[in-house]
């Protein structure tokens, strides 16, 4: 894994502990950019037909973290494995885009997409 801010792993924790709770819209308001509407982001999970539980605690270390080159600030794309009461890790993932805006305190995080991967 590349390395990420502390700030910006909790900010992804915090999003996932959202979607664990079923407060989609607050997930969706979190994120400084969504391509999923709250109602899209409720759908994707629902339609996956398992419950989401959250995942232990080495899986913030075990994020899938990609340096995003070209960006005018650091930016990271991230794939987060979603967890579930009845797979454990499943297939499902929360895909992101975290950045680190200059004159913003603290990072911001687009959701990019929940796939089966």
């Amino acid at each position: 894994m590349q390395s990420m801010d502390c700030a910006a792993v909790d900010l992804v924790k915090h999003v996932v502990e959202l979607l664990v709770a079923g407060e989609f819209d607050a997930a969706a308001q979190v994120a400084s950019y969504s391509r999923l509407s709250a109602e899209d982001i409720a759908e994707a999970i629902r339609s996956y037909g398992c419950i989401l539980i959250n995942p232990p605690s080495h899986v913030w270390q075990e994020l899938d973290v990609i340096s995003v080159a070209i960006a005018a600030q650091p930016t990271w794309s991230v794939v987060c494995n979603l967890w579930t009461l009845e797979e454990g890790r499943s297939d499902l993932s929360l895909v992101c885009t975290i950045a680190m805006p200059a004159g913003i305190d603290g990072p911001s995080i687009e959701i990019d997409g929940i796939y089966v991967r």
